[in-house]
């Protein structure tokens, strides 16, 4: 049977079967393994009426009702258990809580965001679905900003304590309208799930290293200013711990898994060793073309 053997995260797997955006490796020593099998799921209930989300002997349960089934053990293995033969599906899933929940199992730190490249170092931007930070970073990247990661923010830290950001998966996963205001064609991606305005696209990334010390946070924000196309706000450290906390991925099965306590650590440390700021845009509609130029010229402040 072919194997597949990628690098994400600062991970290694190797596959039973093709991931599409993981960067293919030769050579490296497996880490993780993923593989397909039965999961017996009907010890346990499903909650909110289609999910199933449980610390087991075997090791850390993720179930979606009529999608999948995964098994998270001890950081090193995933099984998954298909419910559906669309395999884009399952696989959304395997590339979010679950590769969470994973990366939570081997120690990492893990924000909910997105990431690029400036002067060789990782910017990060947090908030709330649809705030527009995966918009942004591909405006970023478009301007020459390497895009690092979307949607899950990997972290550990240097032996001097410095956090470091570990290059993720190359999908990006952008709403209709700005994919129209970037100039993007639909014909390059395709929809995550039918009856959601949203399409994954793939990113043709140079080869980079596979960590990079971070420079900055942004908190996003839209409608809290008047006047400025953009404004930022520097956070205390208090406030720098809270926003981090508050943008954790995967804070339920940090919660589950009793790992919440070594995020948290881990929050206070990279509060301590970066600037936190808010990001506030007029409105949604604002060009993310000009919102982009506006924070590179911060940047370089």
């Amino acid at each position: 049977m072919k194997q597949f053997h990628y690098s994400a995260y600062g991970l290694t797997f190797t596959s039973a079967f093709e991931i599409r955006g993981l960067l293919e490796c030769i050579g490296e020593q497996e880490e993780v393994i993923l593989k397909m099998g039965k999961i017996d799921t009907s010890p346990f209930s499903i909650k909110k009426g289609f999910l199933i989300r449980e610390m087991t002997p075997d090791g850390f349960l993720f179930c979606v009702e009529n999608v999948a089934a995964f098994l998270i053990s001890d950081g090193k293995h995933i099984t998954i258990d298909a419910y559906t033969e669309d395999k884009g599906v399952w696989e959304t899933l395997l590339l979010g809580p679950v590769m969470a929940a994973l990366l939570q199992q081997n120690g990492f730190l893990t924000l909910h965001g997105s990431a690029f490249l400036f002067e060789e170092k990782a910017v990060l931007m947090l908030g709330a679905t649809g705030v527009g930070k995966s918009s942004l970073a591909m405006a970023l990247h478009k301007k020459g900003n390497c895009y690092l990661t979307d949607d899950i923010c990997a972290i550990t830290f240097s032996t001097e304590g410095e956090p470091l950001l570990y290059l993720g998966s190359s999908h990006v996963n952008l709403w209709e309208d700005s994919i129209e205001a970037l100039g993007l064609s639909q014909n390059t991606s395709h929809q995550i799930r039918l009856g959601l305005s949203r399409h994954q696209f793939i990113m043709d990334l140079p080869r980079l290293n596979k960590c990079h010390p971070i420079k900055r946070v942004y908190l996003l924000e839209v409608g809290s200013i008047q006047d400025d196309i953009l404004a930022a706000q520097k956070l205390d450290l208090m406030s720098s711990i809270k926003l981090l906390y508050k943008n954790i991925y995967g804070i339920n099965s940090l919660r589950d898994m009793e790992l919440e306590n070594e995020s948290f650590k881990m929050i206070h440390i990279m509060a301590a060793q970066i600037t936190c700021s808010k990001l506030d845009r007029q409105h949604a509609q604002m060009d993310i073309k000009l919102v982009a130029e506006h924070l590179e010229s911060f940047l370089k402040l």
